[in-house]
C-alpha cells in the first residue's frame, strides 16, 4: 500500500468531509493531523460522530473495525516486519516516512509486555536506519514522543514479565538516540540532557557497556563545545567502564577515537596519534566479536571520519584529506549523512 504522511492523510480527510457535506448536508468535519495521529494511536476511543462517519468513508471500514483490536494475521507481522523493511530498502526506493515509524509504534501497542521489549529493539533499529539516511533531526520529535508515550510507562510497569535491567537498558539506548537526533538538529543543550540521562539509566542497572557507550557520545559532544580536557576525561571514564565487559571492542575503539579527538583539540599530536593507533588495533581485533546489545556500531569508516577531524584540528590538512577520502570510500550509499560529513571535512 502507498505510504502517506499524517498531513497528507488529514488533507484527504478534509476532502471526504466536503464530499459528505455536499451529498447529505452533513456538517463539515475538521480534523488536524495531530488529532488523526492520536486516533490512530488508540488515544481517542470515541471520536465525534461526524468525524467517525468521514473516517469510515475515507478508509472504507466501519469505525468499530478501524478502532478495534487488530485481526490475528496483522498482529503476527507487527512492528518487527516494518522495521526490517525500513532497514533493508535502499535509499533509491524513497524516503523513510514518519508513517513508517508510526506503524511500528502502533504495532508495538498491540503486543504483550514481553514483546514490548522486542518493539523497542525494532524501533531502535528503525530510528538508526532513518538517522543514517536522512539525519536524525527530522525524527527528533517522533523519538521523544515514543520515549514519553511508550517507554516511560514500561519503566513504571516493571515486574510484568521483563526485568528492570532489560527495560532500563532499552530506555537508555533510545534516550541516547534522541540525544544524537537533537545534536543533528542543532540543539546541543538538549543532546547533553539526553546523553546524561542515558548514562544514568544504564548506570542504574549496572550496564557497563551501555554507560560506556553514553560516555562516547558525551565525549563527542565535549569536542563540539571545544572542551578538550572534558572530551579526554569522559572517554577515559568510558574505557574504565568497558574494561572487563564482553562484546565492546568496537566501543573501546570508538572511545579511543574520542580520546584522540580531545588530544587533537588540545594540540597534542603525539597523544592523538597514539590513541588513533590503539583504536585501529582494537578495531582489527573485533572482527569476529559479537557486539553487546544496544551498542552503537563503529567501523573503519567511522574511525577514518574521526581521524580526518583529528588531523583537521591539528592543522594537518594533508592527513585530514587522506582520511576524509578513506571515509567516503568506505561509506556505501546507505550512509548518506556520514558521507556528507566526510565530504564537508574534505571541502574545508
Amino acid at each position: 500500500a502507498e505510504q502517506r504522511t499524517w498531513p497528507e492523510l488529514a488533507q484527504q480527510f478534509r476532502g471526504h468531509a466536503r464530499e459528505l457535506h455536499r451529498e447529505s448536508g452533513e456538517p463539515t468535519a475538521s480534523l488536524s493531523w495531530e488529532h488523526l495521529q492520536r486516533i490512530a494511536a488508540g488515544k481517542v476511543i470515541r471520536p465525534h460522530p461526524s468525524t467517525a462517519r468521514v473516517l469510515q468513508r475515507q478508509f472504507g471500514r466501519p469505525i468499530g473495525a478501524l478502532l478495534g483490536p487488530p485481526e490475528p494475521q496483522h498482529v503476527t507481522r507487527s512492528h518487527v516486519s516494518v522495521a526490517e523493511r525500513v532497514g533493508r530498502e535502499p535509499p533509491s526506493q524513497g524516503p523513510v516516512y514518519i508513517h513508517d515509524i508510526h506503524d511500528t509504534v502502533t504495532g508495538a501497542q498491540r503486543e504483550t509486555v514481553r514483546s514490548s521489549l522486542t518493539a523497542m529493539r525494532a524501533m531502535s533499529h528503525a530510528f538508526q536506519v532513518a538517522d543514517r539516511r536522512v539525519g536524525g533531526g527530522k525524527l527528533y520529535g517522533t523519538v521523544v514522543r515514543y520515549l514519553a508515550n511508550e517507554v516511560a510507562p514500561e519503566i513504571l510497569g516493571i515486574g510484568r514479565g521483563v526485568s528492570a535491567a532489560e527495560i532500563f537498558s532499552a530506555a537508555a539506548s533510545l534516550t541516547e538516540i534522541a540525544g544524537w537526533m537533537a545534536h543533528d538538529g542543532g540543539s546541543d543543550s538538549q543532546a547533553k540532557h539526553h546523553f546524561e540521562r542515558a548514562f544514568r539509566l544504564a548506570s542504574a542497572v549496572d550496564n557497563s557497556a551501555l554507560s560506556a557507550n553514553a560516555c562516547a557520545s558525551m565525549s563527542h559532544l565535549a569536542t563540539q563545545f571545544n572542551s578538550a580536557r572534558d572530551a579526554v576525561r569522559i572517554a577515559d571514564a568510558g574505557l574504565v567502564r568497558a574494561r572487563d565487559t564482553e562484546g565492546v571492542s568496537r566501543l573501546r575503539a570508538r572511545l579511543f577515537a574520542m580520546r584522540a579527538r580531545g588530544f587533537a583539540l588540545d594540540g597534542q599530536s603525539r597523544a592523538c596519534a597514539d590513541s588513533l593507533r590503539v583504536a585501529e588495533e582494537v578495531l582489527e581485533d573485533s572482527r569476529e566479536e559479537e557486539a553487546a546489545e544496544w551498542i552503537a556500531n563503529f567501523d573503519h569508516g567511522s574511525l577514518a571520519s574521526e581521524a580526518a577531524l583529528c588531523f583537521q584540528s591539528l592543522g594537518n590538512l594533508g592527513g585530514a584529506e587522506q582520511y576524509a577520502l578513506r571515509a567516503i570510500e568506505l561509506r556505501d550509499g546507505d550512509h548518506v549523512r556520514s558521507r556528507a560529513f566526510a565530504q564537508l571535512t574534505l571541502a574545508s
